[in-house]
């Protein structure tokens, strides 16, 4: 008798909630744009993940009112526990919410697209080339503040580079070239770049150093980037600015349901070192967040898109840990103990990591065939004081040895950041972590006077 009043009871609600979903669908079609949307709220989405734990309740409603002894036992622990993972991720998300512990907000994009989305613009950089991914905007102008209070203003060129307007040919032929690839550090994230390094070396030495670094790229950025882009310049030497920190983070489509939430466009290796192929992680360039131009309707059809190629282990995943506040304090734990100096990238890194970083600068060395090659090594100011700490940096060993294989030349600057007299925080922005002006300087100071950087500018 209880368990036929179970079972009418959820009958019930399931109708309900099928006949609220085709309500809503109606509404939508005939008052709404049929774009699957109402209020921005994808309400297909929400009645699906509402229909699966219906489905879900009641399985455990059954069990619990089952006749057997050892069912409803086993029941009540899977109860229990589903409580308890309820009990800490409501305590989780309470912390984060009233930001007792600093993280960046949760996006349920599967179930809200705020209207805001469409505002999003690919400034100071976005998934833009559809080889390279991340790119700037060309010929474009963008001022900010950072977050000491200066302000910025950088222009991009042409070619997308965060640099003057330059030249494909040389137009001092009796001069060297210097091209520069890597990251934020390189191109200077929190300075005007008349105080960034590659500014004041080209000063210092009256050679173009041509800076075609674009903030959060990877090795493997660089080479396309050299490949599609800076190559075409003729630079006489290129230097590789290569980041332990975050250069071993990268998507190498192992992880594609946090794509659900974020979809970005990135390039990546796919298959086993060394059997790589090319590959990224949309069909297309502009379905990125990140290209900007974006309508809900058009950033929910990415997202429903790559949630419909996943597995069933990875849609919940991308249900589930995602949006865990678990995991996520668990990531700012593991952060706050980077910044402490706890660990460190110089160190902590995985064989598989670097076949992967390998491979990519194996490829852009390859490319840059005929030419100076300079990798160049680049600490955070938590790598300096973890390295002080003791850690091992196994990072700068193995790049030298790289490069002696690859025929290319190796330029560490943890040593002389390590061997700094001052206060190495006055070298950072301590408020992000790129480096200061007064960084720029040293590390240009450092590059300046380093025999092989020398050698190479004659």
């Amino acid at each position: 008798m209880i368990k036929g009043g179970v079972v009418r009871f959820w009958l019930v609600l399931t109708f309900v909630l099928l006949g609220l979903w085709l309500f809503s669908y109606a509404y939508e079609h005939v008052r709404g744009n049929a774009d699957g949307l109402i209020a921005n709220f994808a309400y297909e989405n929400i009645f699906i993940t509402l229909l699966i734990l219906d489905g879900l309740s009641f399985l455990i409603a059954l069990g619990l009112t089952a006749q057997r002894r050892i069912i409803q036992n086993v029941t009540l622990a899977i109860l229990s526990g589903l409580f308890f993972i309820f009990f800490l991720e409501g305590t989780g998300h309470l912390i984060i919410g009233l930001n007792l512990v600093k993280s960046s907000p949760f996006v349920f994009r599967r179930l809200y697209i705020p209207s805001e989305i469409y505002k999003l613009k690919p400034f100071p950089a976005g998934d833009l080339n559809p080889v390279t991914g991340r790119a700037h905007v060309p010929n474009a102008t963008y001022r900010f503040m950072n977050c000491e209070g200066d302000s910025i203003c950088w222009a991009f060129n042409y070619a997308g580079a965060n640099d003057r307007q330059r030249s494909v040919t040389n137009p001092e032929p009796g001069k060297k070239r210097v091209s520069i690839v890597g990251d934020s550090f390189l191109e200077g994230y929190m300075v005007n770049n008349v105080d960034r390094c590659s500014n004041i070396l080209e000063q210092k030495t009256g050679i173009e150093h041509l800076n075609f670094a674009v903030n959060s790229s990877s090795p493997l950025n660089y080479y396309l980037t050299y490949k599609s882009i800076s190559k075409v310049y003729g630079a006489d030497v290129l230097i590789i600015g290569f980041l332990p920190a975050n250069d071993f983070e990268v998507y190498d489509g192992k992880k594609p349901y946090t794509l659900v939430d974020w979809p970005i466009y990135v390039p990546y290796w796919q298959g086993v070192y060394p059997n790589y192929t090319l590959s990224y992680s949309l069909a297309n360039v502009s379905q990125s967040i990140n290209y900007g131009n974006h309508t809900q309707a058009s950033l929910l059809k990415v997202v429903d898109s790559v949630y419909a190629t996943l597995t069933l282990s990875d849609k919940l995943r991308a249900d589930l840990l995602a949006h865990s506040s678990i995991f996520r304090l668990l990531g700012e734990v593991n952060m706050k103990n980077y910044k402490a100096g706890q660990f460190t990238k110089y160190d902590l890194f995985s064989d598989s990591e670097w076949n992967y970083v390998s491979y990519s600068l194996t490829k852009l060395i390859e490319e840059a065939k005929g030419k100076k090659v300079i990798i160049l090594s680049i600490p955070t100011l938590w790598d300096i004081d973890a390295l002080k700490k003791g850690k091992t940096n196994r990072i700068d060993p193995l790049l030298a040895k790289f490069c002696r294989q690859n025929g290319a030349d190796f330029i560490p600057l943890a040593p002389a950041f390590l061997n700094y007299k001052g206060n190495p925080q006055e070298l950072y922005v301590l408020c992000d972590g790129h480096w200061s002006v007064k960084g720029e300087s040293y590390a240009a100071d450092v590059l300046f006077n380093h025999p092989i950087y020398r050698s190479a500018i004659k």
